[in-house]
């Protein structure tokens, strides 16, 4: 928000100078008792050459009726609303005027404000029904020093579950745990040879009999069972057998195949 113009000659003899103005209509001019007085000197500038009004919240320049005229950033007018930093000049090649406008500073918050704004909002209170939860509290010994332990009475037992206890205001407790099952003991050797003793005899596997068609060598009884060494030792001698017939008769083509060439390239 614009509250007042900064006036900065610019050129003049009162150039580098500055005039804050704060009330309106200001005038201005060589007049001495004008607002924004020009200098004497300044024959350019009129007596009484513009005024400033501050109507709808702007500022608005009037010339006046001066000798020779008011220019705006080189323009001639008669009735201008100030920009900020517009350059004024009253009459050609007379006095030049910048108008700054002054702006409110911002409301800073005090240090209270700064303070309760930093604080942290204050935690809401845990709602509670009925007897559920009773809390208690227990004065504190002088110069801040905890008190010792000690055991707690039964008027200063917090309920924690909802619903009155048997047996005053002390909470039941849990019951206990069941008792493992008994490890059994190792058994002894004479009871491990009763136990065998009592057990059932398993059957006996059935004789063996030979299939049908087998006819058993000569002095061979054919309930007895063959055993694995013999048959083994049969096809190891069958398989000897055919390997030696391999190879003789190997050996005896080689032997016609030498003796054909001999006949047949000499």
């Amino acid at each position: 928000m614009v509250i007042g113009l900064e006036a900065v000659f610019l050129s003049g003899l009162r150039k580098g100078e500055s005039v804050r103005l704060m009330t309106f209509p200001a005038t201005i001019g060589r007049d001495p008792n004008s607002t924004l007085p020009l200098a004497l000197q300044d024959q350019l500038a009129s007596t009484r050459h513009a005024q400033i009004l501050h109507e709808g919240g702007s500022y608005v320049l009037r010339d006046v009726g001066s000798s020779n005229g008011t220019y705006r950033n080189g323009q001639r007018v008669t009735e201008v609303r100030l920009q900020d930093a517009d350059v004024i000049e009253f009459g050609v090649g007379g006095p030049k005027v910048r108008f700054n406008f002054i702006l409110q500073p911002e409301a800073q918050p005090s240090p209270v404000d700064r303070f309760e704004a930093a604080t942290l909002p204050p935690t809401p209170a845990m709602a509670t029904g009925g007897s559920d939860v009773t809390l208690s509290r227990k004065s504190t010994v002088a110069n801040d020093r905890p008190a010792p332990a000690s055991a707690p009475s039964p008027s200063e037992v917090e309920t924690v579950f909802g619903g009155s206890q048997p047996g005053g205001n002390q909470p039941a407790l849990p019951p206990p745990p069941p008792s493992p099952p008994p490890v059994p003991a190792f058994e002894s050797a004479a009871t491990v040879a009763q136990a065998a003793q009592n057990r059932p005899l398993e059957a006996a596997p059935p004789p063996y009999s030979p299939p049908a068609g087998y006819v058993p060598p000569v002095g061979v009884d054919p309930s007895v069972v063959p055993s694995a060494p013999a048959e083994a030792g049969k096809k190891s001698n069958l398989i000897l057998f055919i390997a030696i017939g391999g190879a003789v008769a190997l050996l005896l083509l080689i032997g016609v195949a030498v003796l054909a060439y001999l006949f047949l390239f000499r």
